[in-house]
This record gives structure tokens, C-alpha cells and sequence, in this order.
């Protein structure tokens, strides 16, 4: 695994971590961390507090009034939040040039993490197996699970998508196809991304195992997993197929309550519509 983790290293260029965001972990870090300080680093960058803002009012996140200020939305969802909405801002403004491209469409790519993000923490919330699973941390899990494809066709522009378009995209044949072309697949190169960027281990974690299955796999990369398909499934196919992929064997093993199943159908189809696309 060393050697692979030295392969993306040497031939993918992977973004520097803005300083806004080296300064906003080490303050968070502290014991004495507040919402205040931790606001005030991003908001000397309006560009940056502006955008951090229409994250944590997206459908990803949940707020039940939308908030008018970055403060406000940070004293309702928390620093650890704020953290990873800053996260995934950074990372999406890292890789805002990748929109060019005609063949990947960036503003699916994002809607697909959002979805992907609203459905690991609402099977979180009403799953017997999952007991003890950060919630909060699922959605950032699942919004930044793929990071390493944006990661991959940075470094290998219309080659990567030669590579994996025939192949349809997504999934096990396409993580295949990287692997023989490049010698890694996106997986990898995400779980090299998020250490670099010091993202925490649930999420390096999960954009690591997301496509791999069984008993050993840790049950957050299950679900990533899970919800990962389930994404493309609902905004292709909309709530049929959605109760489809939750009556199927693969839910059965995050035992989902019965009391809550219609809450999350009706949670998912409404943030799958209403998903922002950050393109």
C-alpha cells in the first residue's frame, strides 16, 4: 500500500491546503475553540466565507431556517461543520478549472457528493447497525468520497477520461480501468488527497474502501459505498428507484428502522432536487 501511496504522490499534483484552512484546523484544534474564532479566519477571506455559506445552506447540511450569516450557521452546526463545509469549499475551488472539460460534468459531480452526503447521514440517524457513527461526519464523508476522480483528471486530463468513459464512468469496472491504465484507482488517490489536507480518518476512511465489500470493511465505507450508488440511482431515476435500492439485500444490513423509512425517502428525494451543483 506504501509503494501505491508513493506512486499518486509522485504523478498526481495534489492542491496545497489554503492557508485559511491550515490556520482553521489549528484553532479548532484548541480546547478553547470557538465558533467566534474559528469564523473571524474565514471570514477575512469574503470570497471564501461567502461560499462556506451557501454550503452550510445546502440541502447537504439540513438547516431548517436558512441562515443569513456564516456565524449563525456555525453556532447551529458546529465547529466540526464548519471545518468540513471549509473542507470541501476549498477543494471545490481547487478544482473549479476541471468545468472546461466538456466530457465530466462537474456540477453533477458535486450534486452526486451532496446526494451521496444526505443519504449516508439519514440512514446514520435511523440505522440499528450504525450505532455509535458520527452522523455529522457522514455527511462529509460522503461529500468528499470521490475527491480523488477530480484528483485524476487534473493529472491526466482526456486520457482519464478515455479510460473510464467506455467503461460508463462510475463503479467497479471504471475503478478497474484506472487501476490498469494509471496503476491506482481514484479511491487511492482521495485517501492520499484527504491525509495531505488532514481531513480526519472517517473520511480518509471512507474515500479509501468506498468500492470494496465484506465483513472487513469498516461500516462507514459500507454505507459511503451504499449511499454512493444510491446518489446516481435517485437523481437518474428519482423515489422509485430509491425505495428499490433501500428494499434491496445491500440496505438490509444497516437495519434500517421500519418507523422511519418514510421520513428518509421523503428527506432524500427532496435534497436530491434540491441539490446545488457548486458549478
Amino acid at each position: 500500500m506504501q509503494e501505491l501511496e508513493e506512486l499518486v504522490a509522485k504523478t498526481v499534483h495534489l492542491p496545497s491546503v489554503p492557508q485559511a484552512l491550515v490556520r482553521l484546523q489549528e484553532t479548532i484544534a484548541m480546547p478553547e475553540a470557538s465558533v467566534a474564532d474559528a469564523v473571524k479566519i474565514l471570514e477575512d477571506d469574503p470570497g471564501l466565507a461567502a461560499k462556506c455559506l451557501q454550503v452550510a445552506n445546502s440541502a447537504a447540511y439540513g438547516l431548517r431556517v436558512r441562515s443569513s450569516s456564516l456565524r449563525h450557521a456555525s453556532a447551529v452546526l458546529g465547529l466540526r461543520a464548519l471545518r468540513d463545509i471549509a473542507l470541501q469549499t476549498s477543494l471545490v475551488a481547487s478544482y473549479s478549472h476541471l468545468k472546461k472539460y466538456s466530457g465530466f460534468q462537474l456540477g453533477r459531480f458535486w450534486k452526486h457528493a451532496t446526494v451521496t452526503g444526505v443519504i449516508a447521514k439519514q440512514i446514520a440517524r435511523c440505522s440499528r447497525f450504525l450505532r455509535g457513527v458520527d452522523i455529522d461526519a457522514m455527511t462529509s464523508a460522503g461529500l468528499l468520497h470521490n475527491m480523488g476522480r477530480l484528483a485524476m483528471l487534473d493529472a491526466f486530463r482526456d486520457e482519464y477520461l478515455r479510460v473510464i468513459h467506455p467503461v460508463g464512468s462510475r463503479g467497479s469496472l471504471a475503478v478497474r480501468a484506472e487501476r490498469e491504465a494509471f496503476g491506482f484507482d481514484h479511491a487511492l488517490a482521495g485517501s492520499v488527497l484527504a491525509s495531505r489536507w488532514k481531513m480526519g480518518d472517517e473520511i480518509i476512511c471512507t474515500a479509501r474502501d468506498h468500492h470494496l465489500n465484506g465483513d472487513d470493511v469498516a461500516p462507514i465505507a459500507q454505507l459511503i459505498g451504499f449511499a454512493n450508488e444510491t446518489a446516481h440511482l435517485v437523481i437518474d431515476h428519482g423515489e422509485r428507484a430509491l425505495r428499490g435500492a433501500l428494499a434491496s439485500p445491500e440496505a438490509v444490513r444497516f437495519q434500517i428502522r421500519e418507523d422511519a423509512m418514510e421520513i428518509l425517502v421523503e428527506t432524500i428525494v427532496m435534497s436530491a432536487d434540491q441539490a446545488a451543483t457548486y458549478a
